[in-house]
């Protein structure tokens, strides 16, 4: 969805650059679980469906660069974090007697669900991850 970034040197040869970028991304899903019997032991007796929203991430890094040459050799040293976050903001809701037996119609609206403990919701986490790097390359001309 976008990106800013910020670039400082630091001294000569020494650069810091943070770049933030943020991404919308909008996902979700639909289950469906009709009236089945397979056996006594692994039957449904109330259909139910399931449906769940989810969005969001940011990726935020940081590098530290360093470059050098000393007579016929170059030096360059690159050293990172990486840190990502994905806002799930997740909604879930569940409700059991669907009105019909059709997977078209299975949606949490089209069901009977009169009961408190025919409906359930819930709400989600935020996921983080971080890296960090070194990257050192000598050549020589």
């Amino acid at each position: 969805m976008g990106s800013v970034w910020g670039e400082l040197e630091v001294f000569e040869s020494l650069t810091f650059k943070s770049p933030l970028s943020t991404d919308m991304a909008f996902w979700g899903e639909r289950n469906w679980f009709p009236v089945s019997y397979l056996c006594y032991m692994v039957k449904t007796e109330k259909s139910r469906v399931e449906q769940t929203m989810n969005r969001g991430a940011k990726l935020w890094e940081n590098t530290l660069s360093y470059k050098r040459s000393i007579d016929k050799h170059n030096f360059a040293v690159l050293l990172g974090t990486s840190m990502e976050r994905y806002d799930s903001k997740k909604v879930k809701g569940t409700a059991l007697n669907l009105w019909a037996e059709d997977d078209h119609k299975a949606w949490i609206d089209f069901t009977n669900s009169a009961s408190p403990g025919d409906q359930h919701s819930e709400g989600g986490a935020t996921e983080h991850r971080m890296a960090i790097w070194c990257r050192i390359l000598i050549s020589k001309n």
